[in-house]
C-alpha cells in the first residue's frame, strides 16, 4: 500500500508542509519514498485530497512499524565483573566524557564502576564498599549539579538505602545511608513525586510490612514522608502518570503469590492504594510506557514460573489483563525501550538461565513478536539499555548472576546512517519521528532494518514586508523566487520576477508571492499612488475639497448611475454610496483622518483618485 501525502494551506500559505497519515503498518522502503515526496513537494489535486481524508480519518491510530522486526543484536564478547555475581546494573555518563559508563552491584559485596572508551569497550575503574548487602542500583542526578549520582538499595533491613554523590569526574562519596533502614529492598523507583523539580525515592518493601516514600530537599538529601504503604514481598516499582493527572503514580510488582498493586498520587507525593489486586504471579520486575499506542501508560511485569504479562490501562489507572509474553518463565528483569526507532516500545526481558535474554518487537498496537534471543546461557539478574558504542542505536547490558562468567554486553548492529534536510513552512507541521512536529530540530527515523535517517528539520519563515519608494515596491531580497500580483485582477504580472516592482500605472494595487526552499507565502496588497492632488482628472471626474473634513462634492463623469466607494490603503471598503446625480455630495465625517482611495464606478468604467481626510 502506498503512503498517503497531502498538503494543507494555512492563511496565506499556498503550499506548505506535508502531513503524513498512514495505515498502521507499511513497508519501510515506502517511508523513504514518502519523505522524498515531501521534500520535493509533490502537490496532490483537490479531489485526491478529499479522497484521502475520507480514507484516512476512519482510522483512530497512525503508527509505523517495521516488517519484519529489526533485532540485529550480537554478543560483544566482553565479560565485565567475571569474579562476581551481579545483582543490579545502571548506565550513565559518570565522568562527563560523552559516553555511557556502568555501575554494577556485585552481590553481597560491593559496587564496581566500569568506564567506557567511547566505542563500547569497558574497563574496570573503581570499587566502592566491601561486604555490603546492596541489590538494585541507579544513576540519577539527585542534587541538580549535572552529573549522575548513585542511589543503591539495601537488600536487608537495618542497613539502609544509600546515596553516593559524584564529584563530576566519576568519583563517588557516600552522602546518606539512613534511607528506609527498617525494610529490606530489591529495587527502587526514582522520580519527582511531589512536583518540586527534584527526584524523590519510592522504596518498595521486599522485607517488611510497608513501602516508604522519601522526599528530596533540593540538595540531594532525603527525608521520610512518613507514609507506610501497606504490602510486603515487593520486587520493584515504576513511577508513571497512570491516571493522566500529570503526577507520578506507582505500579508495584510483588512476588510470593502476592498481587501487584497500584498507588495513586495526589500531586503532593501522598499515595493512596487504588484497591486493585492484579495477578497472583511471582512478579520480579516492572516497567511502564504506552504499549498499545492509545495515549495512556500501560505496564508489563516480568514473572517467575509464569509468562510475563502486559497490563492494559483504561486511561484512569484501571488495569485489565493483557497479552502474555511467553518467555522461558524465569524472567528476572524487564525494560521497555524502542530498540529500532519505529516509535513504539519493544520489550527486553532478562531471564535466569537459557536463553537469558529476549527481545520482543512491538507492532505499534501492543502485539509482540519474539525477534531475538541469546543462544547461550546467561543468568540475567538485571538488564540495562543504552547506546554504549555511540552508533545511535540502543545496546543491552545483561547483569549475569554467575561466579564463573561475567556480565554480557549485546550490541545492536550498527545501521547505515543517512543525513537529509526537510523544510517546514511557518505555521505548518509534519509527522516525523512518531510525532507531529511544529518547530525545527534533529530527529532520527528508521528507514529499514539496516538504515537510520538523521533528519534536520529546518523551519522556513518568509518575511512578506513591502516598502514603497515613489513608484517602486520592494520585498526583502535573498529568497528563492518572486512573482508580483495585480490585486485588482488577482493575476500574475508577466515578467515581474525580481524582489522589487516598478508600477506602470498612476494608481496600482500589488502583492508579491515569495518562494523560499519549498515554502510559499504571499504579502498583503499595497497601493502605489502616483497622481497629484489637483481636483480634476480626465473625463470631468473631480473631487472637492481635497483634503476635506466633513463633506466632499463629486462630479459624476458618467451619464448613468454610479457607485462611489472609499477604500483604505489595506484594500478594505469602508464607505459606499449609489447615485445617479451629476453632482454627488458624500458625508465623510465618520471616517478617521488619513489617506484613502476614492473610486467611482459605472457599469463599464471606473476611476480612482487619492482622497485625504483631515480633522
Amino acid at each position: 500500500m502506498l503512503p498517503f501525502l497531502f498538503y494543507l494551506s494555512k492563511g496565506k500559505q499556498l503550499a506548505n508542509s506535508a502531513h503524513h497519515y498512514t495505515y498502521h503498518i507499511f513497508q519501510n522502503s515506502l517511508l523513504l519514498y514518502f519523505l522524498l515526496m515531501y521534500k520535493y513537494r509533490i502537490i496532490m489535486k483537490k479531489l485526491l485530497f478529499i479522497l484521502l481524508v475520507l480514507l484516512i480519518f476512519p482510522f483512530s491510530k497512525f503508527t509505523f512499524s517495521q516488517t519484519p522486526p529489526c533485532c540485529d543484536f550480537y554478543n560483544s564478547g566482553q565479560e565485565p565483573g567475571i569474579e562476581g555475581e551481579t545483582f543490579g546494573v545502571s548506565l550513565g555518563d559518570i565522568d562527563n566524557d560523552g559516553d555511557i559508563d556502568a555501575v554494577v552491584v556485585d552481590a553481597y559485596d560491593d559496587m564496581e564502576v566500569y568506564v567506557n572508551d567511547g566505542s563500547g569497550n569497558f574497563t574496570f575503574d573503581e570499587v566502592y564498599g566491601s561486604g555490603e548487602s546492596w541489590f538494585g542500583v541507579y544513576l540519577v542526578d539527585i542534587d541538580n549539579d549535572n552529573d549522575p549520582d548513585i542511589v543503591v538499595a539495601a537488600f536487608y533491613s537495618g542497613n539502609g538505602t544509600e546515596v553516593w554523590k559524584n564529584n563530576g569526574s566519576g568519583d563517588f562519596t557516600v552522602s546518606q545511608n539512613n534511607i528506609a533502614t527498617s525494610i529490606g529492598v530489591e529495587e527502587l523507583a526514582i522520580g519527582d513525586v511531589n512536583g518540586d523539580g527534584y527526584p524523590d525515592i519510592f522504596v518498595p518493601s521486599s522485607q517488611g510490612s510497608h513501602s516508604e516514600v522519601w522526599l528530596n530537599d533540593g540538595t540531594g538529601s532525603f527525608n521520610n514522608s512518613n507514609q507506610a504503604l501497606d504490602g510486603s514481598s515487593c520486587t520493584q516499582a515504576v513511577l508513571a502518570d497512570l491516571d493522566g493527572d500529570s503526577d507520578l503514580d506507582a505500579f508495584v510488582s510483588r512476588t510470593n503469590g502476592s498481587p501487584n498493586k497500584v498507588w495513586i498520587n495526589d500531586g503532593n507525593g501522598n499515595y493512596t492504594e487504588s484497591g486493585q489486586e492484579l495477578g497472583n504471579a511471582f512478579s520480579t520486575g516492572v516497567d511502564a510506557a504506552d504499549i498499545d499506542g492509545d495515549g495512556d501508560i500501560d505496564v508489563i511485569t516480568s514473572n517467575w514460573q509464569q509468562p510475563s504479562r502486559i497490563w492494559i490501562n483504561d486511561g484512569n489507572a484501571n488495569f485489565s489483563e493483557g497479552p502474555a509474553i511467553n518467555n522461558d518463565n524465569y524472567a528476572k528483569s524487564v525494560v521497555l525501550e524502542d530498540i529500532d526507532y519505529d516509535y513504539d516500545y519493544d520489550i527486553i526481558i532478562g531471564s535466569y538461565g537459557s536463553p537469558g535474554l529476549q527481545v520482543w518487537s512491538n507492532d505499534g498496537e501492543g502485539t509482540f513478536t519474539l525477534c531475538y534471543e541469546n543462544d547461550g546461557s546467561v543468568y540475567a539478574h538485571d538488564v540495562a539499555v543504552g547506546d554504549m558504542n555511540n552508533d545511535l542505536v540502543p545496546d543491552i547490558w545483561v547483569g549475569n548472576f554467575s561466579s564463573s562468567n561475567g556480565d554480557q554486553i549485546f550490541f545492536n548492529e550498527t545501521p547505515e546512517l543517512i543525513y537529509d534536510t526537510l523544510y517546514l513552512c511557518d505555521g505548518d507541521s509534519i509527522f516525523l519521528a512518531g510525532q507531529w512536529l511544529f518547530d525545527e530540530g534533529d530527529f532520527l527515523q528508521s528507514i529499514n532494518c539496516d538504515t537510520l535517517a538523521w533528519y534536520h528539520l529546518s523551519k522556513v519563515t518568509i518575511d512578506t514586508t513591502l516598502t514603497l519608494n515613489f513608484d517602486t515596491l520592494f520585498a526583502l531580497p535573498g529568497y528563492t523566487g518572486y512573482r508580483w500580483i495585480d490585486c485588482e485582477t488577482m493575476e500574475i504580472i508577466p515578467g515581474a520576477n525580481d524582489y522589487f516592482y516598478v508600477s506602470e500605472q498612476m494608481i496600482g494595487w500589488y502583492a508579491v508571492e515569495i518562494t523560499s526552499e519549498s515554502c510559499i507565502d504571499t504579502s498583503d496588497c499595497h497601493w502605489v499612488i502616483l497622481e497629484g492632488m489637483n481636483n480634476k482628472t480626465a473625463n470631468g471626474f473631480s473631487v472637492s475639497p481635497n483634503p476635506a473634513k466633513s463633506f466632499i462634492r463629486i462630479n459624476n463623469p458618467f451619464n448613468e448611475s454610479c457607485t462611489i466607494s472609499i477604500i483604505d490603503l489595506t484594500g478594505q471598503e469602508i464607505l459606499q454610496q449609489y447615485s445617479s446625480d451629476k453632482v454627488i455630495e458624500l458625508d465623510i465625517s465618520t471616517i478617521n483622518s488619513g489617506v484613502y482611495l476614492l473610486k467611482i464606478k459605472s457599469k463599464n468604467q471606473n476611476y480612482i483618485r487619492k482622497l485625504v481626510k483631515v480633522q
